[in-house]
């Protein structure tokens, strides 16, 4: 075989095995059943916290070296960031507020071991890598579980930890919207309008109009799905756990109904695009920020219902 034939056969190696490796990596969780089973407070909503965990162990792309094919579609990345803030708050909350009765009352050793880890630099790659803590933090969480299961751990299921718990949710909840919406101001007035036969091609020199630009467009609008997707499995947890709390206060339907708004985020366009709203193409971040608005809402009126303080406007 000459070497032209052996160089292009290469080629064509390289180029397939990034490739498929591309499309092997570009995965996203899956919806699974929140376990609900028994009535111990707190065993839902921290086994839920153990299989997005485990599930972010076993596909966490993020540290990956960049000439690896996982890096061509940096989506999942930026989704997994996602699913790692909301892990962050719903371990903060556990460790602060749900597992002990006041600020003076000693950590416990296994929340405080799963908050550590998983504050861990998501892009470390040795020393330690980013997976391996957040492993040790799962083993934390399944210790603090099995507390729990022999009433050696405490988890309290009460009306002022169950506001908090909705009021971080909700901090959360606008920070991804207005990083949707801040993408969507850059760069909706852009490239896509020009599509819209527009008579004033000069505004568009107003706007800029970049390739990072577009690339913190998808990045802000995967990062806010991920959060959608921890915050809509959490929540029915949540809802299983302090179930006393909110049939006393009547919030069951708000719940119910903040559900479908988070898993309608789960939606996956060919390309996320942030076009104007008279343009013919969509709004993807937009989109996503509406569901999320709305989310938000419900779960301003809930912590209304429970007696606490309004977030964000």
């Amino acid at each position: 075989m000459s070497k032209p034939k052996i160089a292009l056969l290469v080629v064509c190696l390289i180029f397939i095995f990034y490739l498929g490796g591309a499309f092997y990596y570009y995965r996203f969780s899956k919806p699974f059943e929140v376990p609900l089973s028994g009535d111990i407070d707190g065993l839902a909503y921290t086994n839920t916290l153990r299989i997005i965990t485990e599930d972010m162990v076993n596909h966490w792309p993020v540290n990956d070296l960049a000439v690896l094919p996982s890096n061509l579609l940096d989506n999942p990345q930026n989704y997994r960031l996602g699913q790692l803030e909301a892990l962050r708050y719903a371990t903060r909350l556990l460790r602060a507020n749900l597992s002990r009765m006041r600020a003076e009352d000693p950590i416990n050793p296994y929340v405080d071991a799963a908050y550590n880890s998983f504050a861990i630099d998501p892009e470390s790659m040795i020393l330690p890598r980013a997976e391996f803590k957040y492993s040790d933090g799962l083993e934390a969480l399944t210790q603090y579980a099995a507390s729990l299961t022999r009433d050696e751990a405490k988890f309290y299921a009460r009306n002022d930890t169950l506001r908090e718990v909705i009021e971080e949710f909700i901090i959360l909840l606008d920070s991804a919207g207005q990083r949707l919406r801040a993408v969507s101001n850059e760069v909706g007035h852009s490239f896509f309008d020009i599509a819209t036969n527009d008579t004033q091609p000069q505004k568009h020199i107003e706007h800029k109009s970049s390739f990072l630009s577009y690339r913190q467009t998808d990045d802000a609008f995967y990062f806010a799905r991920g959060v959608a997707y921890v915050l809509s499995h959490l929540l029915v947890a949540i809802q299983h756990d302090f179930q006393r709390v909110i049939e006393t206060r009547q919030a069951d339907a708000l719940f119910l109904a903040i559900i479908p708004d988070l898993e309608a985020c789960q939606f996956e366009p060919w390309i996320v695009i942030a076009a104007a709203q008279d343009s013919m193409f969509a709004n993807h971040p937009l989109n996503m920020q509406a569901h999320i608005v709305n989310a938000r809402q419900k779960l301003r009126a809930i912590s209304n219902i429970l007696g606490g303080t309004t977030i964000g406007n």
